[in-house]
């Protein structure tokens, strides 16, 4: 029995070695994040040179914000010295000032080159941390501290005095010139989760004495404050002087939907401010009055930097940066890391295409080389019966387009529904399903979306439906099930249940025509069937891949495709039997969908928003296609679920710079394990399940993430205590 064994697995390699496919077809990245964590901060000392920070990383641009570069990454003394950047950088004779927390400057040149200037010392004890700093002329330089004390230096930080001791914590000031300065000092919230005001105060005599406005104590104040010339100041949540702190106002026109977690100001009258939800609002008279212009996300925006009256860039949750040259009102994607997965992607024609997940809608004209930000739309599912007609799924809405997309209309509301998934047959007729609990709703249109009419209640959590024709379909979902239609959705009998833990679940489900389809589940399983579903046959048992499939596609009984998490992408040229998997990309790229217009030509999305192309082509390999022996691996740690402690395993093809983190499912670090260069061979390291503190994490889902230059690795782990 070994021995037949043995045979089966050389004649499956044998298939896979012979498949026809790689020699001139390829998948070539089209979109990818660059960072995986949220950014705080940005600044521009031109149109094209910059810096932005998130909490422990720091990126420099040369061009606009088009490519990012980190510009010590590699140093040593960086990673002995840094911190987190909680502190908005400093622009100062075309030099970028950055601070760190634990008290490290940065002197960032526009050449690349860096200098740095360590004044951990100022710290009163290892709770201490410096929370804001300031320039005033040539060589004055302010620091705030945690501990409420004020420092300054009259030589650019070679020597220190102690101005001044707050009683609370300096959560930031600004000074107007050498004598006026102002401050915001406590407020938040405390131990018993009530708020405290935070107060503003004012110095006229260069620090050496603080007096509180005592026309300005509001609760609730948002800890951020920004000047222009000696006698303007605005501070986040709405107030403004223009007589250097002495007397303040409110302004007016912020809706209280609208949470401020930035503030800019060009000059003493225009200004912008950007927060919750995405929400951008300008003022033109001085921060007096305020209206809203286009949100460019519908994410959190963290800061918000313009250079003259019509370009600027904000940045914010997931890695999000977008810039804008007409002062707000419209917006162009820079780069962004949705935390979540691009979940459904879906092609009109060869240029025409859209890619949809929480929070995020883009849509592309060029085949996805370029994606525009459809705003304030976002959904689970996108499908389109032909160039103009189309739907999408929200969590409770579907909305239908006539116009390719141009704009859409809400056809439809169901609140108490979680609406998972959509199929269109033709530009009058689709389907979608809804989740309560363990059971499912099944919804149809027969008039381009003019009324959904309710087909049926079924007693199964399904994930996907599929049909060929109006009365013939078919739903997969939780506990292996695999259930048929005949009457259009009106009434469904169970023709399949494999596995019925969370393994078994289908999540993908295609067919060709009445009689050939494919499933596909949690554990990378592909199941048959060649008679309408009378029967199901599991194909292909999946011994080979840590993964789980998400999507499969056919095009006629024999060519398909299937891609899932792990990089994996399968195709097929004998009905499923047996899958070639050498168009597989990095690990970091779990795939949640694939599409194909045609054999010729398809997409796939997932993870971290990335998007990338198939293309079958007479004359070669398409440029930008990956070499998978050329690339890192990331094994599973082991043990994994982990109690106590675990063993990550890596190798790398080549010398490289590597960074070693443990991330959350929100995409927050939880500890750094490892940044540097290594070389080439099997590196192994271990995790005791404590995070960047020494504390123990709480049970859960946890990601590693193994980031080099050109790659994202990522294995699931599973923390049990």
């Amino acid at each position: 029995m070994p021995y037949l064994n043995i045979l089966r697995l050389i004649l499956i390699f044998l298939t896979f070695f012979f498949t026809i496919s790689p020699a001139h077809a390829q998948w070539k990245p089209l979109k990818r994040a660059k960072w995986y964590s949220s950014m705080q901060h940005i600044v521009f000392s031109d149109k094209n040179n910059g810096v932005m920070t998130s909490y422990f990383d720091v990126y420099q641009t040369w061009d606009g914000g088009q490519n990012w570069t980190q510009p010590f990454v590699q140093d040593t003394l960086w990673h002995f010295l840094s911190g987190s950047f909680r502190n908005t950088p400093v622009i100062m004779d075309d030099q970028i000032w950055l601070l760190d927390d634990e008290g490290v400057f940065v002197q960032l040149y526009q050449d690349g080159t860096y200098k740095f200037l360590n004044c951990k010392f100022l710290l009163t004890d290892e709770y201490d941390g410096l929370t804001t700093f300031d320039f005033v002329g040539d060589s004055l330089i302010w620091v705030g501290a945690r501990s409420g004390k004020l420092h300054l230096s009259r030589n650019l930080g070679s020597n220190w005095d102690e101005i001044f001791q707050f009683d609370k914590r300096i959560n930031d000031f600004t000074f107007l010139n050498e004598n006026t300065g102002i401050a915001l000092v406590g407020g938040g919230r405390n131990a018993g989760n009530v708020l405290v005001p935070t107060t503003v105060y004012s110095t006229h005599n260069g620090g050496d004495s603080w007096q509180e406005s005592t026309s300005l104590n509001p609760a609730g104040v948002k800890i951020k404050i920004v000047s222009y010339g000696e006698q303007h100041a605005w501070v986040l949540g709405t107030w403004y002087t223009h007589d250097g702190g002495r007397t303040w106002h409110k302004a007016a026109g912020i809706p209280d939907s609208v949470a401020q977690l930035s503030l800019f100001f060009l000059d003493e009258n225009n200004g912008w401010s950007c927060g919750r939800d995405g929400a951008v609002m300008r003022s033109r008279d001085g921060g007096a009055t305020w209206r809203e212009v286009t949100r460019p996300t519908a994410n959190d925006l963290n800061e918000i930097y313009f250079i003259d009256e019509n370009h600027g860039w904000v940045v914010g949750k997931w890695g999000f940066v977008a810039e804008t040259k007409d002062g707000g009102d419209s917006w162009q994607w820079l780069m962004e890391m949705p935390g979540n997965t691009l979940s459904q992607i879906h092609f009109t024609d060869e240029n025409n295409g859209y890619a949809i997940g929480t929070d995020i809608f883009i849509q592309t004209k060029d085949g996805g080389e370029n994606w525009e930000f459809i705003p304030d739309i976002s959904g689970s599912d996108v499908e389109f019966a032909d160039k103009n007609n189309g739907w999408l799924i929200t969590y409770d809405e579907i909305l239908g387009t006539q116009n390719a997309g141009n704009t859409w209309q809400k056809q439809a509301e169901y609140k108490s529904k979680n609406i998972v998934d959509l199929k269109v047959l033709d530009k009058n007729t689709a389907w979608f399903m809804a989740h309560i609990a363990d059971s499912a709703t099944v919804f149809r249109t027969t008039n381009a979306g003019t009324d959904w009419v309710k087909m049926a209640d079924i007693p199964w959590n399904l994930n996907a439906v599929e049909f060929v024709s109006p009365n013939i379909g078919w739903g997969v979902g939780d506990k292996g099930i695999i259930l048929k239609t005949e009457d259009g959705g009106q009434s469904w009998s169970k023709q399949y249940q494999g596995r019925q833990d969370i393994f078994g679940a289908f999540n993908s489900v295609d067919f060709v025509d009445e009689s050939y389809g494919w499933a596909v589940n949690w554990s990378a399983e592909v199941f048959l069937t060649t008679n309408g579903g009378a029967q199901w046959q599991q194909i292909f048992p999946n011994h080979r891949f840590y993964t789980e499939l998400m999507s499969v596609q056919f095009f006629n009984r024999k060519e398909g495709w299937a891609a899932g998490t792990y990089g994996v992408i399968l195709h097929t040229i004998d009905g499923g039997l047996t899958w070639d998997d050498s168009h597989s990309q990095e690990q970091g790229n779990w795939w949640a969908d694939i599409f194909f217009l045609n054999e010729n030509l398809g997409w796939t999305c997932g993870l971290y928003g990335a998007i990338d192309k198939y293309e079958r082509t007479p004359d070669g390999v398409l440029m930008g296609a990956s070499n998978e022996f050329l690339q890192p691996k990331l094994f599973p740690a082991q043990p994994n679920p982990v109690r106590n402690q675990t063993r990550i395993v890596y190798s790398l093809p080549a010398e490289m710079t590597v960074t070693l983190n443990i991330v959350d499912l929100r995409g927050r670090r939880i500890r750094q394990l490892f940044q540097g260069r290594q070389f080439a061979g099997e590196h192994q390291i271990n995790w005791n399940g404590c995070n960047q503190h020494g504390k123990k994490v709480s049970s859960g889902v946890y990601l590693l993430h193994l980031m080099t230059k050109n790659n994202v690795l990522v294995q699931k782990m599973t923390v049990l205590h």
